[in-house]
């Protein structure tokens, strides 16, 4: 996967990942907090996690592109 795929609105990492049907999918995943989900050994992040916003964009990436991306703000 290369970092310019990401962030992906959550339908897609679903559709995407769901070998078996969206729903074997719906019950394999968690949502940790607001911003955080958790599925098949992957933590993925929402692109606006812990900014304070009235919603959650649809925009979502693995913690370790989130990382990076936040490296690059820095």
């Amino acid at each position: 996967m290369s970092e310019s795929e990401w962030p992906k609105p959550w339908k897609r990492i679903m559709e995407e990942n769901s070998g078996h049907g969206i729903s074997s999918f719906k019950r394999d995943w968690v949502e940790f907090d607001g911003g955080v989900r958790g599925y098949k050994e992957t933590l993925y992040v929402a692109k606006n996690a812990g900014k304070v916003e009235e919603e959650l964009l649809d925009a979502w990436m693995p913690f370790d592109v989130y990382i990076r991306e936040k490296v690059k703000e820095a």
